[in-house]
Formats: C-alpha cells, sequence, structure tokens
C-alpha cells in the first residue's frame, strides 16, 4: 500500500511467521500447564473442605461411604 514500505515487507513477514509458530507451540504447552495446576489446586481445596472439622484427613478418605 504505502511504496517506502516495500523493503520492509520480507522482515515483517519473517516476524509474523516466527510469532504464528511460537504461539503455536507455547499456548497448548502453558495452557495444559495451567489447567494441571488449577486442577491440583480445586481438587486439594475439594479436600480440605470434604474433611470433618478435627477428622484427619486419611481417615476421611478411608471411610466407607
Amino acid at each position: 500500500m504505502i511504496p517506502s514500505f516495500k523493503p520492509l515487507v520480507p522482515a515483517a513477514t519473517a516476524m509474523v511467521a516466527t510469532a504464528c509458530v511460537v504461539t503455536a507451540i507455547l499456548v497448548p504447552i502453558l495452557t495444559a500447564l495451567w489447567v494441571r495446576r488449577r486442577r491440583a489446586r480445586d481438587a486439594l481445596l475439594e479436600e480440605f473442605t470434604a474433611a470433618p472439622l478435627g477428622a484427619p484427613l486419611n481417615e476421611q478418605r478411608d471411610a466407607p461411604v
């Protein structure tokens, strides 16, 4: 569109391509790590809130349902 930007096109194309590839690789990895950490935190919170006050967690987990 602007002729003065024509020399910058190859460099800009390489930068955009690199950003797309890095994002395509890093976002799934970071999302998986975040989900794993979130699930572990939620499970820990659920374990602590499900236990009756004063009861050790092992006895509460081994109690028949």
